[in-house]
This record gives C-alpha cells, sequence and structure tokens, in this order.
C-alpha cells in the first residue's frame, strides 16, 4: 500500500511539461510535450524523445482491400477471389516465405519458386500443393 500510495503521489506531481516538481525540485522524466501532438514516446536506450507515427496509406475507396507492405511501403491490395466461393493464388512464389511453428499451409498448384526465392517449413509442419 506504501508504494501505491507513493506511485500515487508521484503521478499527481508530473506537470504538462513531463516534469516532477516539489520542494523546489524539479526532474525531466520526459520530454517536452508541447508541440507533440500525434507523436509518441520512443528513446534510443539513453534519451527519450518524440517521434513521428507512420502514416497508413489513404483508406478511401479500399474497401474490402488488406493492408500489405514490401517491407518498406504500406499499400492496399485487393483479396483474390472469384464470386465469394473461388480463392485465388499466384502461380509463382517470388518472395521468400517461412511457414512457422504452429501453421500449415496449402497452394494450388502447379506452382513455380522463381530462381533466388525459398519456401522455408519449419520442422513437423506441412505445404500441401493441390
Amino acid at each position: 500500500m506504501g508504494i501505491s500510495r507513493n506511485l500515487s503521489r508521484l503521478a499527481n506531481s508530473v506537470d504538462n511539461s513531463g516534469k516532477v516538481g516539489g520542494s523546489g525540485v524539479s526532474i525531466d522524466l520526459i520530454p517536452s510535450q508541447a508541440s507533440q501532438a500525434g507523436k509518441y514516446l520512443t528513446t534510443n536506450g539513453t534519451n527519450p524523445s518524440w517521434a513521428v507515427v507512420d502514416s497508413l496509406p489513404s483508406q478511401s475507396t479500399n474497401t474490402g482491400k488488406y493492408l500489405t507492405t514490401d517491407g518498406t511501403t504500406a499499400s492496399w491490395a485487393t483479396v483474390a477471389v472469384g464470386g465469394g466461393a473461388v480463392a485465388l493464388n499466384s502461380a509463382t512464389i517470388s518472395a521468400n516465405y517461412s511457414i512457422p511453428t504452429g501453421s500449415n499451409g496449402f497452394t494450388v498448384g502447379p506452382v513455380i519458386v522463381a530462381n533466388g526465392v525459398s519456401v522455408s517449413i519449419a520442422s513437423g509442419q506441412r505445404w500441401l500443393i493441390v
């Protein structure tokens, strides 16, 4: 209960600039919050700072699509289905892919794995090509 009461007192003494005050002492806990709306608090392991949140691509006209990335840029893609009853997959695997422990996968073939690309399957898991 003593710890809880002390943390409550500490929380009540933090001002809008992120400083803890009391008895004429001021301690910086976080960088100033002024002009930091929409940013998040981050650290390099030593110093805290504010950073801009990466934004998603526009959601306008993207109903029914899913968010994907090439590792650098986020974009929207269409789910490949035919009439709601047929799922489609590409006939060529053009990027490395891993089926992790606890998952299995299936592909309708024939399928080509492009040069320099691999499909890794965790021990005990399955990749079924129909």
